[in-house]
């Protein structure tokens, strides 16, 4: 999920925006903050009519930071560095992103490639 776009709006206020993203009218609606799978609250947005796009009011990311924090979802990407194991390369998992993964030691995971510059883990029997 990328960062909403945030722009000072009054809730009241009859909204002739239109979407950055393609152009729809915004309509002013209160919609759930979503991030990891987790609801971070429900907060007062402009969504698009046609692609969905959410643009959120002035003072909302403060309390979603918060709430992120709150629940343990604040920080858990890290800068690790490859280790070689054997022929192969290794990756280590930080402890906070593998309790919030509820990954254990002996599990499956399947990884692949998206791009050149990302990698994709899948967690088996999750």
């Amino acid at each position: 999920m990328g960062h909403p776009k945030w722009r000072l709006k009054n809730l009241y206020e009859v909204s002739n925006m239109k979407c950055n993203e393609c152009g729809g009218k915004m309509l002013k609606k209160v919609v759930d903050y979503i991030f990891l799978d987790e609801n971070l609250g429900r907060f007062s947005a402009e969504v698009c009519s046609l692609c969905g796009e959410q643009v959120f009011e002035e003072g909302v990311i403060e309390k979603v930071t918060q709430n992120a924090k709150e629940k343990g979802l604040w920080n858990l990407g890290s800068s690790v560095k490859v280790s070689r194991i054997g022929n192969s390369m290794g990756i280590v998992v930080t402890k906070k992103l593998a309790q919030f993964l509820r990954l254990k030691p002996g599990e499956t995971v399947t990884i692949y490639p998206e791009n050149r510059h990302r990698i994709i883990v899948d967690i088996e029997n999750k």
